[in-house]
């Protein structure tokens, strides 16, 4: 029996489907128990509330416009995630009343990312989001977003990945953050890349104080290219990157990271290329408290040691976000 995550996710909203209607014309969005048609222009804007992910999908090159209202004056974020992969970018915008654009972002698809922008915005306005593809081409791309206060409460962990339990032996991990399973602190699990994707892991961290945790992984498929991770926070930031080669040594990297706090590890192969490699991840160090439920994590089985060459989170970014 699989164990439950309960999780520090804030947002415990599901994704029940996303479906073309109106002849394929519009798309609907999807919140926790309430469906959000968007409008084709500002207009016909749907509101949607502070806080909640909303699930939708673009359609035959068309712009949707959702709209929002703010509480009080301050900064607010619009977090997305592309959920299609190797496709076009989606691209989001946020204007006022007059149009005026107040800010925009790109959520790529190529590795699953979190995107996010920021403006300050005044006390009880009506602003718009605005999404559509890159220069409004006809793909078809599911995406999620959330709109927030930036010093909310849930600030920076609604857009977390909704799930239910620790992955498992086998299990295939997502290929976006807001897909990503469970990872079990000191445990070692396999899997493989596969079609240039990235795959997405989330694990907890425990105690009352900063500590050191180890993120170790073995490339099982000898003379196979490179695996790359990543170790990014729960809204996507970088904070390292190392590469796991084809000899069959563990890499390793040994983050100090705050308790009682989500961070994802992602892995691909070099490049995004198609290559199938078989990997194993082990992740050691303080398991999170007070966020699982269904008893203790699964036993743990040890890990591989070694030590990896870190790259500065910087000199990566760019290739990895373009």
């Amino acid at each position: 029996m699989k164990k439950q995550f309960a999780g520090t996710v804030i947002s415990k909203m599901k994704a029940v489907g996303i479906a073309l209607i109106a002849a394929g014309a519009l798309t609907m969005s999807v919140g926790a128990e309430q469906e959000y048609i968007p409008g084709t222009n500002m207009d016909d804007a749907v509101q949607v509330p502070l806080g909640e992910k909303i699930y939708g999908a673009t359609a035959d090159g068309l712009t949707y416009w959702y709209c929002f209202e703010t509480e009080e004056a301050g900064n607010y974020v619009v977090s997305a995630v592309n959920k299609t992969q190797n496709s076009e970018d989606l691209t989001l915008s946020l204007h006022d009343d007059l149009g005026t654009d107040l800010a925009d972002m790109g959520a790529k698809s190529k590795n699953g990312w979190i995107g996010s922008m920021t403006s300050e915005l005044g006390e009880g306005q009506t602003y718009y989001i605005k999404i559509n593809t890159y220069d409004n081409r006809s793909d078809a791309l599911d995406y999620v977003f959330v709109v927030e206060k930036e010093d909310s409460e849930t600030a920076g962990n609604t857009l977390q990945a909704d799930t239910g339990s620790y992955a498992e032996e086998g299990e295939v991990p997502g290929i976006n953050m807001d897909d990503a399973i469970v990872f079990p602190v000191n445990e070692k699990l396999t899997g493989k890349t596969a079609n240039g994707n990235m795959f997405w892991y989330l694990f907890e961290t425990g105690g009352e104080e900063e500590s050191e945790y180890a993120i170790s992984v073995i490339n099982k498929t000898a003379g196979g290219t490179e695996v790359e991770i990543y170790l990014t926070d729960e809204n996507g930031n970088q904070i390292q990157s190392f590469d796991a080669y084809g000899n069959g040594e563990a890499a390793t990297i040994k983050p100090v990271l705050s308790p009682g706090s989500i961070y994802y590890v992602c892995l691909r192969t070099y490049d995004n290329r198609s290559d199938e490699l078989e990997y194993s991840l082990t992740i050691k160090g303080e398991e999170g408290s007070g966020s699982f439920s269904g008893g203790s994590q699964p036993a743990s089985q040890g890990t591989q040691t070694g030590e990896a060459e870190e790259t500065d989170a910087a000199s990566e970014e760019e290739d990895i976000f373009d």
